[in-house]
């Protein structure tokens, strides 16, 4: 099972747990979300060999 940010977030929100809403918090949250769905588009990413050679194929 994978879980990212904004799903807690959201059960949190739904248990009415207030989250801080600072500027520095919201960049924060911000700077993980990007980061989870990076990682997520970099594991769909078939890795390439750096030593094969493309004309022998």
């Amino acid at each position: 099972m994978q879980t990212n940010l904004r799903a807690i977030e959201k059960t949190l929100n739904e248990m009415s747990y207030n989250l801080q809403s600072c500027p520095l918090q919201r960049f924060k949250n911000g700077w993980i979300s990007f980061m989870e769905e990076n990682e997520y588009e970099n594991m769909k990413i078939v890795p390439h060999s750096c030593c094969k050679d493309p004309k022998s194929s």
